[in-house]
């Protein structure tokens, strides 16, 4: 054993070692993504790896090198093996890598070679003007394995002119397996780590992952004492890289457990982070890490070192990168300022620390801020304060839109309701304008003068939502005919799936509208059924299903809820229309043309259907029967000009017509007046878009369409104990107050659930 007289300085007086199958050298990872392991190698692989390493990179005894990286790990050591071969020196510098030291050590002609990982020659490219000159005295650079753009070793060539440059690709396990010599690459070859030399071999596993074999790999790992085999029968190591093959080259993917599963879409964190510093300039200190987001799966956090970028520019040109790969990410992006990387011992950044040091402190924050932020649009003072309270997102561009956030039917409800109790009226469309514009159009809140009775607006398809919802509570309340709330609460659907949900509809993505509605309605439902069930002491399979609506009758209570089901069958009834090339591109370019057919379609289905099915038992809850309403809904939506309106309208009045004519081909319950009830919120849908009303009415109403699916899975649960002791309008007024009540509690539970749930996930 050779030891130098100081752990720093110059090392020379090495020796090559005997060759054999005996283990020469223990060498533990890392540790980049866990603990690190002990990695047997035996003097064959140790002189197999630096024989070809110098073989490629034609070292030879005059070779000064300052080796920048730590020496007890895998490179470092075979930077020493590599020098010892052909008899030269290496120098451990007294307080690691130093650009100073080097550019000094370069003028004086003391060094003539280098070795270091990316992340530190990047430190070095940006001190390019320390250099200089001095950098023709370089011979002979290796570049560690990690990622390296194909722009970073164009300008690290430029900057040593002289130099043999190679890059290698390898592991612990496996060092240095194949090489990269930039010296004789150019173009688009200079984005690979190269091809193998020798008796190495590598391939591509049917799960993307690199696998090695070759006499340089080790065949076993230690831990805790005992020997666990590294390699298959056959002698190769598959490893948790991910990589391909193109003309003989290896291109490197980045870690498989690095790997980020956005909704779908597989992101390379390194990959990302070198179109970043590409697309910005000077090229920012970024590190992309995992954390668990609850929708898409995965989340993505972009931790950056203080720099001249503020997170806006950061997020928006990360936005842009991630668009590119087709994945439009919204609020699973979060962003937040590191003083340092955590990092090996060799450098490589661990991004798992980064993504478990977020959790930690997401979940440590206040539970005070979080809930602030729950109850913040009722207080913004701004659209934009607004906006970024309810998407939970820190830094909104001015481009941004309602529909480009992502912003559902039920996220619509409470934005507009939120605008305007605050603001005011909102236009038609306002949910594709951008950001810049609706602030323009309401500056800073409006001046809340002349008391609970002074006239307010409010938007007629949330005042509407807020009457079909009392209908419903009405109609078991009062056992009075007007159970046309749930038809318009249906019509009302389709037309937020015309507004909110068209581009998503006719997108690769359109399958995320069910998504989302079973987060956030059916999971509820399911709950609240649990409940009913139990009250019963009886329940149904397909209650849970969602397609209790082909049973058959259910009795004198919603049970089960059934527009629930009616909902989710529209949609997935116009989701799978969407999968349709032709009826997708109709959709896309005709909108308005797609929902007069698809209404003409769904009323001729509804006759067909009552003409050859019996639909006594089922109360014409089936889709066949209802679905014409969702595309009432959708009509409504386009119903801008005075064709579009008298149609929809005229239509309406038809089906009315039949209904209180009760013909038999037309179907229909619920009485004389259903129909007409429905013709008049499609008169007044279209015909009415603002109402004046005293402002204690507005707020009410409000309130109403804010809690309008709280309080109508929530009547049916208790109207049967309160029926006894209640007349029925206090009972009304009871039901819709618990309603309301159980929205706001939900709403400011859920930064407590959220917090116990990011720390359940901390803790595994």
């Amino acid at each position: 054993m050779i030891e130098p007289d100081d752990r720093t300085g110059w090392v020379s007086g090495l020796r090559r070692f005997p060759g054999g199958s005996d283990i020469a050298q223990v060498t533990f990872t890392s540790g980049t993504t866990g603990m690190p392991k002990g990695i047997c190698l035996t003097y064959e692989a140790l002189n197999d790896t630096v024989e070809r390493l110098n073989t490629v990179m034609s070292l030879d005894g005059s070779v000064r090198e300052y080796v920048g990286v730590p020496p007890n790990y895998s490179f470092g050591l075979g930077r020493f093996r590599a020098c010892a071969a052909v008899g030269g020196q290496a120098f451990i510098p007294p307080r690691g890598f130093d650009v100073g030291e080097i550019a000094a050590m370069l003028r004086r002609e003391e060094i003539n070679a280098l070795s270091a990982v990316p992340t530190l020659l990047r430190i070095l490219l940006k001190n390019a003007d320390a250099i200089g000159s001095s950098g023709r005295n370089m011979r002979w650079i290796e570049i560690g394995s990690q990622y390296m753009s194909r722009s970073e070793k164009e300008a690290l060539k430029a900057l040593f002119p002289n130099a043999r440059i190679v890059q290698h690709y390898g592991l612990t396990e496996a060092s240095r397996t194949t090489f990269l010599d930039l010296t004789a690459t150019d173009g688009e070859g200079l984005e690979s780590v190269g091809r193998p030399v020798g008796q190495t071999r590598v391939e591509i596993a049917e799960d993307g992952r690199i696998r090695i074999c070759g006499p340089h790999v080790a065949k076993f790992a230690m831990a805790d004492g005992a020997f666990s085999p590294l390699t298959d029968a056959d002698g190769w190591l598959t490893t948790n890289d991910l990589g391909e093959m193109r003309d003989g080259n290896l291109f490197y993917q980045g870690r498989a457990d690095d790997l980020i599963n956005c909704g779908g879409i597989k992101i390379s964190p390194e990959l990302i982070e070198a179109e970043l510093r590409e697309a910005l300039t000077p090229s920012p200190a970024v590190s992309l890490a995992r954390i668990p987001d609850p929708l898409r799966g995965d989340g993505m956090l972009l931790a950056h070192l203080p720099g001249p970028h503020d997170e806006a520019a950061l997020r928006a040109a990360t936005e842009a990168v991630l668009r590119k790969r087709g994945l439009v990410v919204g609020n699973a992006l979060k962003l937040t300022q590191v003083e340092r990387f955590p990092v090996t011992a060799t450098g490589k950044v661990q991004r798992r620390i980064l993504g478990e040091n977020f959790v930690r402190e997401e979940t440590d924050r206040s539970l005070h801020d979080q809930i602030d932020r729950a109850i913040a649009p009722q207080d913004a003072d701004t659209i934009r304060a607004l906006f970024e309270a309810e998407f939970n997102r820190p830094c909104i561009r001015d481009e941004d839109s309602f529909v480009s956030l992502g912003g559902d039917s039920l996220t619509f409800v409470v934005i507009s309701a939120a605008i305007e109790d605050r603001f005011g009226s909102l236009p038609k469309g306002w949910e594709v304008l951008p950001l810049a514009n609706l602030e323009a159009l309401f500056p800073k809140p409006r001046e809340q003068s002349g008391g609970v009775l002074a006239m307010r607006s409010i938007s007629m398809e949330t005042a509407m939502r807020a009457i079909a919802t009392l209908m419903v509570v009405a109609h078991h309340t009062f056992k009075a005919e007007v159970g046309a709330g749930v038809d318009i609460l249906i019509m009302l659907a389709g037309l937020s799936m015309a507004r909110v949900q068209r581009a998503r509809l006719v997108s690769s993505k359109r399958w995320t509208i069910l998504r989302d509605v079973f987060l956030k309605i059916v999971l509820p439902y399911y709950l609240v059924l649990v409940a009913f069930s139990l009250r019963r002491m009886d329940g149904s399979v397909a209650e849970f299903l969602l397609v209790s609506n082909f049973v058959g009758r259910v009795g004198s209570l919603l049970t089960p809820f059934w527009f629930i089901e009616a909902y989710i069958q529209s949609i997935l009834v116009l989701i799978l229309f969407a999968c349709i090339p032709a009826v997708r591109t109709f959709i896309r370019d005709q909108p308005a043309k797609f929902g007069f057919a698809f209404l003409a379609a769904a009323i001729g289905i509804k006759i067909i259907a009552i003409l050859t099915f019996d639909h006594d038992e089922l109360l014409n809850r089936t889709p066949d029967q209802f679905i014409y309403l969702f595309a009432i809904g959708w009509c409504i939506y386009f119903a801008n000009t005075w064709t579009r309106t008298a149609l929809v309208v005229g239509i309406a009045a038809f089906a009315a017509f039949l209904n209180y004519a009760s013909v038999p081909w037309w179907g229909g319950f619920g009485g004389e007046m259903r129909g007409a009830y429905k013709l008049a919120a499609v008169m007044l849908l279209v015909a009415v878009p603002v109402l004046v009303m005293p402002d204690l009415v507005r707020r009410l109403f409000l309130e109403i369409s804010f809690a309008s699916f709280a309080i109508y899975i929530s009547h049916s649960l208790t109207i049967p104990r309160l029926r006894e002791v209640m007349p029925p309008t206090i009972l009304t007024i009871v039901l819709v107050a618990i309603g309301i009540a159980i929205s706001h509690t939900i709403k400011l539970a859920l930064p407590i659930a959220k917090t116990y749930a990011n720390r359940r996930v901390q803790q595994r």
